[in-house]
């Protein structure tokens, strides 16, 4: 048999087996992230690593998830990616996530204690006032004392069960005496 290249061109008159051979092109996938996140990159079922070899052509499916706390973006070959979507390969990837900390929600907290009823609010080791700023997810310990009897708690103006208290939006703690 003879070898042809591309380009060339070749008469023919009797029947003639042709017989191609193709090379894949390969590239390298990379995969960086902030480290508060999980990063996938999915070729069908196979999870790819940061190094691993991929071809032309090839469908990734690349998604990345924050850890608790934390908010995502993510950027294929520099451009925004959703995360979730599939993406073809055309040369060598880099899959980049940046996460950062969630920016919590302000509240405010209201104190209400009647006469002769001491009302005491903390946060971790502070002491909050009436009035203070609080934010989604602080926990709250919240103790009252009385000159007599023991005074009734009420966040919300629900009865408070004496476990901390996770906030969740402006929050008033009403301590009553007996």
């Amino acid at each position: 048999g003879e070898t042809f290249t591309s380009g060339e061109t070749l008469t023919v008159d009797e029947d003639v087996n042709i017989v191609t051979t193709t090379t894949l092109i390969s590239y390298t996938l990379s995969i960086t992230g902030t480290g508060n996140e999980t990063i996938s990159v999915m070729k069908g079922d196979v999870a790819l690593t940061n190094g691993a070899v991929i071809n032309y052509g090839d469908t990734l499916v690349i998604s990345v998830t924050p850890s608790e706390g934390y908010t995502s973006t993510l950027t294929v070959n520099s451009e925004s990616f959703i995360s979730g979507n599939s993406y073809s390969v055309i040369g060598d990837t880099a899959v980049v996530a940046t996460s950062t900390p969630e920016t919590p929600t302000a509240y405010t907290l209201t104190l209400i204690a009647s006469e002769g009823v001491t009302l005491v609010v903390t946060r971790g080791a502070d002491t909050l006032s009436n009035g203070a700023t609080i934010y989604s997810g602080d926990v709250l310990n919240i103790s009252a004392t009385a000159i007599e009897g023991e005074p009734k708690i009420y966040v919300n103006q629900d009865t408070y069960d004496n476990e901390p208290y996770t906030v969740t939006g402006d929050t008033t703690i009403e301590a009553i005496s007996n």
